[in-house]
């Protein structure tokens, strides 16, 4: 079954491939697609309930699990991937730990009388929920004035602007909720107000998802590992907030644009929320790190010109897509659990902080 075909704005895909439904097989068939990886407890050989070229349905207590293969890599998108039974989108699936099949749970035993199984994209389809039309609006009617700014947001600020970074590693923080344990890197590059001799209010910021690594040819490995494999290069997703950290800390912000790559590599694959809480929890490290260097401690690894630069009773938080979603639960995590997911000794100054998301 092929992978999903982009969306319209991506570039095109070739033709999928579908399947029509067979009933269940036993025999020769069944051992084949008995090879099929799944992500639950499938017994080995055990003969689907359903099964079409590159497809099957099991039984798995009282719910059914849908298994597809797919014959290409799945494209790095924002969308969760999802599987589709006869145009209607029976819900998002999980990708396996190779890259090479999808899996989806579902209740509905319609799906054993399916004719049509294939990959898809969360919200590309038909849901099975009825379908509220769109509000109709009148072209005619007036558009509210846009609220006026006393200054340009967009203007660059007074301030000179000032650049550092810091790299912790490729495995320096165990991730939030993914199983098997994974862990990821400690990576970003901050911009500040240089002639700002006290602290600005900071903003941290994370980027969405997007391929990690690259090989030496500049091909997209799969299935992707990380950290990337000898011979592949990192691709320096956070830096696509410079212009916009350029822009911030001239205006008297601290900016932190951290990198995610290691949740983009497998927050399909390794969690329940695609990688919300792991981002979450990852923004939260981060802000335990600079609360250290902060206070002077150079046991944090961070630039000593951060000391005393960080307002951390004002921290503004900002992502892309995915990115987005873990600002957000990281709020979520600071306010509503204990230690807020982060891994510090102390409690730290931004744990009483004024949100801004």
């Amino acid at each position: 079954m092929r992978t999903p075909s982009p969306a319209p704005a991506r570039r095109p895909a070739g033709p999928r491939r579908r399947a029509r439904r067979r009933s269940a097989l036993a025999g020769a068939v069944a051992a084949v697609l008995g090879a099929t990886v799944a992500l639950t407890a499938v017994p080995a050989g055990a003969a689907p309930e359903a099964a079409g070229e590159g497809w099957r349905v099991d039984d798995v207590g009282g719910a059914y699990e849908i298994t597809v293969e797919l014959d290409e890599p799945l494209e790095m998108r924002a969308a969760a991937p999802a599987i589709v039974v006869d145009g209607v989108e029976v819900g998002t699936a999980r990708l396996s730990e190779d890259g090479r099949s999808l899996v989806a749970t579902t209740n509905d035993p319609d799906v054993l009388a399916a004719d049509e199984v294939e990959a898809g994209w969360s919200g590309e389809a038909r849901s099975p929920s009825t379908i509220t039309p769109a509000a109709v609006v009148d072209p005619g009617a007036a558009t509210p004035p846009s609220p006026a700014f006393a200054t340009d947001p967009g203007a660059p600020g007074p301030h000179t602007v000032g650049r550092t970074s810091y790299d912790l590693g490729r495995s320096a923080v165990e991730l939030r909720d993914m199983l098997p344990v994974t862990r990821g890197e400690m990576v970003a590059t901050v911009t500040y107000p240089s002639d700002v001799a006290g602290p600005s209010p900071v903003v941290v910021m994370v980027h969405g998802r997007g391929d990690s690594c690259l090989t030496a040819g500049g091909a997209i490995p799969r299935p992707l590992v990380y950290p990337c494999r000898t011979g592949e290069r990192e691709v320096a997703n956070h830096t696509g907030f410079g212009q916009l950290g350029t822009l911030l800390a001239s205006q008297g912000y601290v900016t932190v644009s951290i990198s995610a790559n290691a949740i983009s590599v497998y927050d399909d694959v390794r969690t329940a929320d695609r990688g919300a809480s792991a981002r979450g929890g990852l923004i939260l490290s981060h802000l335990d790190l600079l609360d250290r260097a902060n206070r002077g401690d150079a046991s944090a690894g961070l630039p000593g010109v951060l000391e005393g630069r960080l307002d951390l009773a004002r921290v503004g938080l900002m992502g892309h897509s995915r990115g987005g979603e873990g600002a957000v639960r990281a709020v979520q995590l600071a306010q509503t659990t204990p230690g807020g997911g982060a891994r510090s000794t102390r409690p730290s100054s931004w744990r009483r902080a004024t949100w801004g998301v």
